[in-house]
């Protein structure tokens, strides 16, 4: 009883007052309701009492032990009745029990989740080698982009589940109804302009209308530059992840080493290319993963899939890719999402790998171009040797024979029927009067 915490114990003197308990002298009942009640001492005096304790107060009337009146001039009766309003006695001390386990179970809970969210911290996190991982926050030299942007870098290895915890509970990223995952040419797109302002205007639409998360590479070229301008141009607070490889983002050595988790100026250094890109000052969040390696396009992936199951399993939202141009890689993408059954929308007006899997999903006829804008585009090694390029066409076809296939397979999970058929690919067109033409935000929004 000496552990209890004294507001309880308080509660508990309080509680036993004149409206509580009637004794009755001798066992003879009173002239009157009341003539003969006595009040209990002032929770100070009855404290007093029993030393301090005011527990042993309640102990003592349950067992029949009595104590002092208020005026002190005589004790109260060993054999008491207690009328129905005090046949809450017992009640009361098992809800103060209970109170008093319930707040220790809380504190225990909270102990474990302070413990836990210490775990994510950046500074238990590790690169491949073993070293400890660079973390802080960016702060970008083109004037007017958001504020310093938090980074990690960290191993492609990473526990997905500290990952997680990071990002919500270090970095305080708040939830999502919806994730969406851009994917496509990590190289500049060359979008007519229309084309450009139809994609950023619906990407921008569906993310705040369903206040999402948007993962993109992170490096300032391609299909990431371009939701980072969207994100720019019409100012729209949401989340924006950049999953870059660190191997290949330039000017890398200006953010690590950084243990400290200090802030860091960041200055685009060269042009961007085939060997790396700089990072988008646009992205609000980056995860740069480290293989130990320097590193090539598409390394990261594996570490990105991962790290987006892992979000949508946690706030238990759907997750739908936007595949704008791309080239092989991208088709690794599309089939992963396909065998998971999640939503792709193709935005065949990019060219490359989205153009011909749209093509290929209406007339299984596989589209090639020189150049990537009417479909996937041939690499120069490639487009030199006869042999190489059936070769290629043939690892293509088979590619994308896998992909449409598998999405024409009806799907049926657990316990449920088939959803739409299975069908997870989604043509999007900007040109009027197509099959696919719609308003973008809608599409994403029902894919």
């Amino acid at each position: 009883s000496n552990s209890m915490p004294p507001l309880q114990q308080r509660v508990i003197v309080r509680s036993l007052g004149d409206d509580e308990l009637n004794f009755d002298e001798d066992a003879a009942p009173p002239a009157r309701r009341g003539s003969h009640r006595h009040t209990l001492a002032s929770p100070s005096s009855a404290a007093a009492s029993h030393g301090g304790d005011g527990y042993a107060v309640l102990q003592d009337f349950a067992s029949g032990r009595g104590a002092r009146t208020g005026n002190g001039s005589r004790p109260l009766p060993t054999q008491l009745k207690v009328t129905k309003r005090g046949q809450g006695l017992a009640k009361l001390e098992r809800v103060v029990l209970m109170m008093y386990s319930a707040q220790k179970i809380w504190r225990k809970w909270r102990a474990l989740r302070e413990r836990r969210i210490e775990a994510c911290n950046p500074i238990h996190f590790s690169l491949k080698d073993g070293k400890q991982a660079s973390h802080g926050s960016i702060l970008f030299e083109k004037h007017g982009v958001r504020e310093p942007s938090p980074y990690v870098r960290l191993s492609v290895d990473s526990d997905m589940n500290k990952v997680y915890g990071m990002v919500k509970s270090i970095w305080g990223v708040r939830s999502a109804r919806v994730l969406i995952s851009l994917t496509g040419g990590a190289q500049d797109l060359n979008l007519k302009q229309h084309v450009h302002e139809v994609i950023n205007l619906g990407l921008v639409r569906a993310a705040q209308q369903t206040d999402a998360w948007i993962v993109s590479g992170g490096t300032d070229t391609g299909v990431m530059k371009l939701v980072g301008e969207a994100v720019r141009d019409y100012q729209a607070d949401v989340p924006c992840f950049g999953v870059a490889t660190w191997g290949m983002v330039h000017g890398r050595d200006q953010l690590s080493p950084n243990e400290a988790g200090e802030e860091r100026f960041y200055r685009k250094v060269g042009a961007n290319g085939p060997t790396g890109a700089s990072l988008q000052p646009n992205h609000s969040h980056f995860l740069l993963v480290d293989t130990g390696e320097k590193g090539d396009w598409g390394h990261e992936i594996e570490f990105r899939m991962r790290f987006e199951q892992e979000a949508c399993r946690r706030m238990k939202i759907p997750m739908v890719v936007v595949v704008i141009g791309g080239g092989p890689n991208t088709l690794q993408t599309i089939q992963q999402a396909v065998d998971q059954r999640v939503p792709v929308v193709l935005i065949s007006d990019s060219g490359g790998v989205p153009a011909t899997v749209a093509h290929y999903i209406k007339s299984r006829e596989v589209v090639v171009d020189a150049r990537g804008e009417r479909g996937i585009k041939i690499p120069p090694d490639v487009a030199a040797d006869s042999a190489k390029l059936r070769s290629w066409r043939e690892d293509i076809t088979r590619r994308l024979d896998a992909i449409v296939r598998r999405d024409e397979t009806p799907f049926e999970a657990e316990g449920q029927a088939p959803k739409g058929g299975g069908r997870v690919l989604t043509a999007f067109s900007t040109r009027a009067g197509s099959e696919e033409h719609s308003a973008l935000d809608r599409v994403l929004l029902t894919a």
